[in-house]
């Protein structure tokens, strides 16, 4: 089962439940894989969120900025 999953020769120092972990979700499908990923970490992710300070006006103006390039970018192909 290691060998399934063995990436390089420091592969045998990891637990086994990890190796079994990425064993089957690299069997399931993406969205499986991504579904179980967030219900996993639901809980350390909304701590975390409530942690999080408010954004400043640099990340904000970033954000709005990406989001128009990605919208340009969006629009392009679909012309």
């Amino acid at each position: 089962m290691s060998l399934s999953v063995q990436k390089d020769d420091m592969d045998y120092v990891r637990p086994i439940g990890e190796i079994m972990e990425e064993m089957f979700l690299a069997r399931a499908d993406r969205s499986d894989m991504e579904r179980v990923l967030r219900e996993t970490h639901a809980e350390a992710n909304a701590q975390r969120l409530t942690l999080m300070p408010e954004p400043t006006i640099c990340e904000t103006a970033l954000k709005a900025f990406l989001d128009r390039q990605l919208f340009r970018t969006s629009q392009r192909g679909a012309a």
